[in-house]
């Protein structure tokens, strides 16, 4: 498996753990197979709102510490519990809890196996990457379940509510469980008199709208007054056509 590659040219630009052509590549395919679903590896959404963590280092040892306990969990009770009972507990607790380095390595294996050979020659011809080597792979999970949760989470959603607080939209509450991890909807805001309140998602602002962020949408309609609406954004609360959403959002609370 370490000898597995598939070679590009270029590999001298980085951001955070790989480069963004080689994260071109690989996210979609985390997506495609689910590679980081709440299953996969627990609710880090919820996990990392669970302590005040000061910094992403703080909030890495603290995801990886609470897999170890996890799998304490596991195989203390694996010595009583029949396999469907063991079965069941692991799937309450896969959601509560992070998950080891070792247990995301053994997804990033999987995530080499899955790239797509045609997917690669068709990235190739239009830029050089370099190579992808189990060791991208690695990088790549730790830089969506780790980098990717501390930013979307804690810097670019704090940073848009800000925002929209200074704009004047004073009333504005994080959403929780089932409406954030299952809906996709992170942030709700409340009109003057409390009555409505319409659902945002917060995006990075390199994203584009895609069917999932559609569906969500739809899914969420009957929980609100007006539509759910997805802002995109940067870490420091710069948002991608900012007076249409604006404008959009004053519309649908009135």
């Amino acid at each position: 498996m370490e000898g597995k590659i598939f070679k590009f040219e270029n590999d001298s630009i980085f951001m955070k753990r790989i480069s963004p052509e080689k994260e071109k590549v690989l996210n979609p395919i985390v997506e495609r197979h689910r590679l980081c679903g709440p299953n996969s590896v627990g609710q880090v959404s919820e996990l990392v709102l669970s302590n005040q963590f000061q910094n992403k280092d703080e909030w890495e040892k603290f995801y990886f510490e609470s897999g170890k306990e996890m799998q304490k969990i596991i195989d203390e009770q694996s010595k009583n519990l029949k396999k469907t009972k063991l079965k069941k507990l692991i799937s309450e607790l896969s959601k509560k809890y992070g998950r080891t380095e070792n247990e995301l390595d053994e997804k990033a294996k999987k995530l080499l196996d899955w790239i797509p050979e045609e997917e690669i020659r068709l990235k190739n011809s239009l830029i050089n990457l370099g190579e992808i080597t189990l060791e991208d792979c690695k990088k790549c999970m730790k830089q969506y379940v780790i980098d990717n949760t501390w930013e979307g989470i804690i810097k670019r959603e704090e940073a848009v509510v800000k925002k929209l607080i200074k704009i004047g939209f004073k009333n504005i509450k994080k959403t929780e469980g089932e409406i954030d991890t299952k809906l996709g909807v992170d942030r709700e805001i409340f009109s003057e008199d409390g009555t409505k309140k319409i659902g945002i998602q917060v995006k990075p602002s390199n994203s584009r709208g895609s069917p999932l962020i559609d569906a969500h949408n739809q899914q969420s309609q009957s929980r609100y007054s007006g539509k759910v609406i997805t802002i995109f954004s940067n870490t420091k609360g710069k948002i991608r056509d900012e007076e249409k959403i604006i404008q959009e959002i004053k519309k649908e609370l009135e």
